[in-house]
Protein backbone atom coordinates (compact mmCIF):
# COMPACT_ATOMS: atom_id res chain seq x y z
CA UNK A 1 0.00 0.00 0.00
CA UNK A 2 1.24 3.49 -0.88
CA UNK A 3 0.63 6.30 1.57
CA UNK A 4 -1.01 9.09 -0.45
CA UNK A 5 -2.26 11.50 2.21
CA UNK A 6 -1.62 12.40 5.83
CA UNK A 7 -4.02 14.68 7.70
CA UNK A 8 -2.49 16.20 10.82
CA UNK A 9 -3.72 18.70 13.40
CA UNK A 10 -3.22 22.15 11.91
CA UNK A 11 -2.48 23.78 15.25
CA UNK A 12 0.90 25.43 15.97
CA UNK A 13 0.87 23.53 19.29
CA UNK A 14 2.00 20.48 17.32
CA UNK A 15 5.42 22.16 17.02
CA UNK A 16 7.76 21.88 20.05
CA UNK A 17 8.28 25.23 21.76
CA UNK A 18 5.05 26.80 20.49
CA UNK A 19 3.53 26.32 23.96
CA UNK A 20 6.66 27.49 25.75
CA UNK A 21 8.19 25.01 28.17
CA UNK A 22 5.10 22.79 28.16
CA UNK A 23 5.47 19.70 25.97
CA UNK A 24 1.94 19.35 24.62
CA UNK A 25 0.54 17.01 21.96
CA UNK A 26 3.58 14.76 22.12
CA UNK A 27 1.66 11.63 21.11
CA UNK A 28 0.05 13.26 18.11
CA UNK A 29 3.33 14.89 17.10
CA UNK A 30 5.04 11.51 17.14
CA UNK A 31 2.18 9.98 15.14
CA UNK A 32 2.40 12.80 12.60
CA UNK A 33 6.16 12.40 12.26
CA UNK A 34 5.86 8.64 11.71
CA UNK A 35 3.17 9.07 9.09
CA UNK A 36 4.87 11.90 7.21
CA UNK A 37 8.21 10.07 7.33
CA UNK A 38 6.52 7.16 5.60
CA UNK A 39 4.87 9.42 3.03
CA UNK A 40 7.98 11.35 1.97
CA UNK A 41 10.06 8.17 1.72
CA UNK A 42 8.35 7.21 -1.55
CA UNK A 43 6.71 10.43 -2.73
CA UNK A 44 7.83 12.07 -5.95
CA UNK A 45 5.82 15.21 -5.27
CA UNK A 46 4.48 16.45 -1.94
CA UNK A 47 1.76 19.10 -1.73
CA UNK A 48 0.84 20.81 1.53
CA UNK A 49 -2.88 21.62 1.72
CA UNK A 50 -4.05 24.16 4.27
CA UNK A 51 -6.54 26.93 4.90
CA UNK A 52 -5.36 30.35 3.82
CA UNK A 53 -5.85 33.23 1.45
CA UNK A 54 -3.46 32.07 -1.27
CA UNK A 55 -4.60 29.31 -3.58
CA UNK A 56 -7.56 28.86 -5.87
CA UNK A 57 -8.07 32.22 -7.53
CA UNK A 58 -5.34 33.78 -5.39
CA UNK A 59 -1.67 34.61 -5.75
CA UNK A 60 -0.81 31.03 -6.65
CA UNK A 61 -2.88 31.51 -9.80
CA UNK A 62 -6.09 29.55 -10.15
CA UNK A 63 -5.24 26.97 -7.53
CA UNK A 64 -1.71 26.14 -8.67
CA UNK A 65 0.53 25.18 -5.76
CA UNK A 66 3.91 26.79 -5.27
CA UNK A 67 6.81 26.88 -2.79
CA UNK A 68 6.68 28.82 0.46
CA UNK A 69 8.72 29.36 3.62
CA UNK A 70 7.54 28.25 7.06
CA UNK A 71 6.94 30.69 9.89
CA UNK A 72 4.58 30.79 12.86
CA UNK A 73 4.93 34.54 13.34
CA UNK A 74 1.41 35.13 12.01
CA UNK A 75 0.12 32.93 14.82
CA UNK A 76 1.84 35.20 17.36
CA UNK A 77 4.69 32.72 17.96
CA UNK A 78 8.24 33.91 17.37
CA UNK A 79 10.18 31.35 15.35
CA UNK A 80 13.08 31.73 17.79
CA UNK A 81 10.87 30.16 20.48
CA UNK A 82 10.52 26.88 18.64
CA UNK A 83 12.37 23.80 19.78
CA UNK A 84 15.84 22.94 18.58
CA UNK A 85 15.75 21.54 15.08
CA UNK A 86 12.28 22.98 14.43
CA UNK A 87 13.17 26.64 13.88
CA UNK A 88 12.86 27.77 10.25
CA UNK A 89 16.27 28.55 8.84
CA UNK A 90 17.17 30.70 5.84
CA UNK A 91 17.81 28.80 2.63
CA UNK A 92 19.86 30.44 -0.08
CA UNK A 93 17.73 31.41 -3.06
CA UNK A 94 14.45 31.21 -1.16
CA UNK A 95 14.45 34.75 0.24
CA UNK A 96 11.78 35.89 -2.22
CA UNK A 97 9.40 33.03 -1.50
CA UNK A 98 6.17 33.97 0.19
CA UNK A 99 5.67 33.03 3.85
CA UNK A 100 3.14 30.27 4.39
CA UNK A 101 0.24 30.76 6.78
CA UNK A 102 0.26 29.10 10.21
CA UNK A 103 -1.47 25.86 9.15
CA UNK A 104 0.73 25.32 6.11
CA UNK A 105 3.80 26.25 8.16
CA UNK A 106 2.97 23.55 10.72
CA UNK A 107 2.83 21.00 7.91
CA UNK A 108 6.10 22.24 6.38
CA UNK A 109 7.88 22.02 9.72
CA UNK A 110 6.60 18.48 10.33
CA UNK A 111 7.74 17.42 6.86
CA UNK A 112 11.20 18.85 7.46
CA UNK A 113 11.45 17.21 10.90
CA UNK A 114 10.28 13.89 9.47
CA UNK A 115 12.97 13.99 6.80
CA UNK A 116 15.63 14.99 9.29
CA UNK A 117 14.79 12.15 11.68
CA UNK A 118 14.33 9.47 9.03
CA UNK A 119 16.35 6.32 9.61
CA UNK A 120 17.71 6.53 6.08
CA UNK A 121 18.72 9.81 4.43
CA UNK A 122 16.65 11.29 1.63
CA UNK A 123 17.59 9.92 -1.77
CA UNK A 124 19.06 13.23 -2.89
CA UNK A 125 19.38 16.84 -1.82
CA UNK A 126 20.05 18.35 1.59
CA UNK A 127 17.64 18.34 4.50
CA UNK A 128 15.90 21.69 4.64
CA UNK A 129 13.18 23.41 6.59
CA UNK A 130 11.00 24.14 3.56
CA UNK A 131 9.49 20.66 3.37
CA UNK A 132 11.86 19.65 0.58
CA UNK A 133 11.54 16.16 -0.86
CA UNK A 134 14.38 14.62 -2.89
CA UNK A 135 16.02 18.04 -3.11
CA UNK A 136 12.82 19.80 -4.20
CA UNK A 137 10.58 21.92 -1.97
CA UNK A 138 7.07 20.83 -1.14
CA UNK A 139 4.40 22.76 -2.99
CA UNK A 140 2.06 24.73 -0.74
CA UNK A 141 -1.61 25.15 -1.60
CA UNK A 142 -3.62 27.45 0.67
CA UNK A 143 -7.33 27.75 -0.12
CA UNK A 144 -10.25 29.59 1.37
CA UNK A 145 -13.94 30.22 0.79
CA UNK A 146 -16.74 27.74 0.29
CA UNK A 147 -16.62 24.44 -1.52
CA UNK A 148 -16.99 24.88 -5.28
CA UNK A 149 -16.48 22.82 -8.48
CA UNK A 150 -13.04 24.37 -9.13
CA UNK A 151 -11.74 23.16 -5.78
CA UNK A 152 -13.14 19.67 -6.32
CA UNK A 153 -11.57 19.59 -9.79
CA UNK A 154 -8.26 20.61 -8.22
CA UNK A 155 -8.39 17.73 -5.75
CA UNK A 156 -9.13 15.24 -8.51
CA UNK A 157 -6.31 16.61 -10.63
CA UNK A 158 -3.80 16.28 -7.78
CA UNK A 159 -4.82 12.63 -7.33
CA UNK A 160 -4.48 11.86 -11.04
CA UNK A 161 -1.07 13.55 -11.16
CA UNK A 162 0.18 11.23 -8.41
CA UNK A 163 0.77 13.91 -5.80
CA UNK A 164 0.97 13.03 -2.10
CA UNK A 165 -0.79 15.36 0.35
CA UNK A 166 0.10 16.57 3.82
CA UNK A 167 -3.02 18.32 5.07
CA UNK A 168 -3.16 20.78 7.96
CA UNK A 169 -6.57 19.96 9.39
CA UNK A 170 -8.97 22.87 9.86
CA UNK A 171 -12.60 21.72 10.07
CA UNK A 172 -13.75 25.34 9.72
CA UNK A 173 -12.40 25.38 6.16
CA UNK A 174 -14.89 24.12 3.59
CA UNK A 175 -12.31 24.73 0.87
CA UNK A 176 -9.71 22.40 2.39
CA UNK A 177 -12.33 19.69 2.87
CA UNK A 178 -13.53 20.07 -0.73
CA UNK A 179 -10.04 19.56 -2.15
CA UNK A 180 -9.33 16.65 0.20
CA UNK A 181 -12.64 14.90 -0.48
CA UNK A 182 -12.03 15.06 -4.22
CA UNK A 183 -8.45 13.86 -3.82
CA UNK A 184 -9.33 10.79 -1.76
CA UNK A 185 -10.43 7.55 -3.38
CA UNK A 186 -13.14 5.71 -1.38
CA UNK A 187 -11.20 2.48 -1.93
CA UNK A 188 -8.13 3.77 -0.09
CA UNK A 189 -7.38 2.35 3.35
CA UNK A 190 -7.77 4.70 6.32
CA UNK A 191 -5.97 4.45 9.65
CA UNK A 192 -6.09 7.07 12.39
CA UNK A 193 -4.49 8.00 15.70
CA UNK A 194 -6.20 10.33 18.18
CA UNK A 195 -9.66 11.32 19.36
CA UNK A 196 -11.12 11.36 15.85
CA UNK A 197 -12.92 14.69 15.65
CA UNK A 198 -10.56 17.16 13.98
CA UNK A 199 -9.98 20.57 15.55
CA UNK A 200 -12.83 22.86 16.42
CA UNK A 201 -13.03 26.32 17.89
CA UNK A 202 -11.98 25.89 21.50
CA UNK A 203 -11.58 22.12 21.12
CA UNK A 204 -8.49 20.01 21.43
CA UNK A 205 -6.47 19.11 18.32
CA UNK A 206 -7.71 16.01 16.53
CA UNK A 207 -6.41 12.85 15.07
CA UNK A 208 -3.68 12.00 12.60
CA UNK A 209 -5.19 10.21 9.61
CA UNK A 210 -3.38 8.19 6.95
CA UNK A 211 -4.87 7.25 3.57
CA UNK A 212 -3.18 4.45 1.65
CA UNK A 213 -3.73 3.50 -1.96
CA UNK A 214 -4.06 -0.23 -2.48
CA UNK A 215 -2.04 -1.80 -5.27
CA UNK A 216 -3.39 -4.49 -7.56
CA UNK A 217 -1.61 -7.08 -5.38
CA UNK A 218 -3.20 -5.59 -2.26
CA UNK A 219 -6.64 -5.93 -3.86
CA UNK A 220 -5.86 -9.52 -4.85
CA UNK A 221 -4.63 -10.39 -1.36
CA UNK A 222 -7.79 -8.84 0.10
CA UNK A 223 -9.94 -10.86 -2.29
CA UNK A 224 -8.04 -14.07 -1.48
CA UNK A 225 -8.46 -13.38 2.24
CA UNK A 226 -12.18 -12.89 1.72
CA UNK A 227 -12.42 -16.09 -0.28
CA UNK A 228 -10.62 -18.03 2.47
CA UNK A 229 -12.93 -16.58 5.13
CA UNK A 230 -15.91 -17.61 3.00
CA UNK A 231 -14.58 -21.14 2.65
CA UNK A 232 -14.02 -21.41 6.40
CA UNK A 233 -17.53 -20.08 7.05
CA UNK A 234 -19.08 -22.57 4.61
CA UNK A 235 -17.06 -25.42 6.09
CA UNK A 236 -18.31 -24.46 9.54
CA UNK A 237 -21.92 -24.39 8.35
CA UNK A 238 -21.52 -27.81 6.73
CA UNK A 239 -20.01 -29.28 9.89
CA UNK A 240 -22.82 -27.81 11.99
CA UNK A 241 -25.39 -29.28 9.61
CA UNK A 242 -23.79 -32.72 9.87
CA UNK A 243 -23.77 -32.54 13.66
CA UNK A 244 -27.44 -31.53 13.68
CA UNK A 245 -28.52 -34.29 11.28
CA UNK A 246 -30.40 -37.22 12.92
CA UNK A 247 -28.30 -40.33 13.32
Amino acid sequence: MTLRAVVLPGTPLLVPGAAGAADVLRGRREAALRAVRDLVADATRVVVLAAGTVGAGGANGGGAAGPARASLADAGIADARLGAGWRPEPVEGHETWRVAGPGASVALLVIAAARRTARAPARSGPTRLDGGVQGEPADVLEVDGASDPDLRALGGRLREEGASLVVADDPRSEAVQAVLDAFLDPAWHLTSTGPGTGTGTGGEPGEVREYRELSHQDHQDHQDHGDRRGEVHRSGEQAAARDAAPR
